[in-house]
């Protein structure tokens, strides 16, 4: 285990109301240690039930204390440097996506420490070749479309969302929905053009 950093085990997990989210992170900034208990109790079983499926995916064993310890760094990573990320997630909504990556890239530093995996492992770099062809969001204004998103149904304006203006990789975007990453680049697509639907109905604002 990582010393420092307490696991509190929960099956819990998931979607915040971001409004909710905000709040609990600026209560982290003033120190508020309620605020630290209610972060870790309700996102830590997200990250463990995460870390289990990457080490799976991999075809690597990872022990109990492995998936813990995976869990524990990522706290720490959030409170680093001064708890710069957690500025950085209050001010962009993207506590969820963060912690996500988080979590893949500690456990992809594990196994190449271990040097046991069965697959390779990703390149932090790569873009899967499904990206390449992209959905294009040209011609869009951007200030219309965030006013539009509301208007779509719940899973094409969360996909937008993570993908535009997160700016979150397929791979990501698969691990936070749980949708195939390759469905991903033809659902994007329907959601874009039922979003360009909707601002050519609703006009110039």
């Amino acid at each position: 285990m990582v010393p420092g950093v307490a696991l509190v085990p929960s099956g819990g997990g998931g979607l915040e109301r971001p409004d909710t989210t905000r709040a609990l992170l600026e209560r982290l900034l003033c120190d508020d240690h309620d605020a630290w208990r209610e972060l870790v109790r309700f996102h830590s079983g997200l990250l463990l039930e995460a870390a289990r499926r990457h080490f799976a995916a991999y075809g690597f064993a990872a022990s109990h204390h492995d998936i813990e310890d995976v869990v524990a760094l990522v706290w720490q990573n959030l409170l680093a440097n001064d708890r710069a990320l957690v500025r950085t997630c209050r001010d962009r909504g993207s506590l969820l996506p963060t912690l996500h990556v988080l979590v893949r890239n500690r456990c992809v530093d594990l196994m190449r420490r271990s040097r046991t995996c069965a697959v390779a492992l990703p390149d932090p770099d790569a873009v899967p070749a499904a990206e390449s062809a992209e959905p294009s969001i040209a011609g869009v204004h951007p200030e219309h479309a965030v006013a539009a998103l509301d208007k779509l149904p719940s899973r094409d304006g969360n996909l937008l969302r993570l993908f535009y203006l997160q700016d979150l990789k397929y791979r990501q975007i698969s691990e936070i929905t749980g949708i195939p990453m390759n469905s991903i680049g033809p659902l994007l697509g329907r959601a874009l053009e039922r979003l360009k639907q909707i601002l050519r109905q609703d006009g110039p604002a």
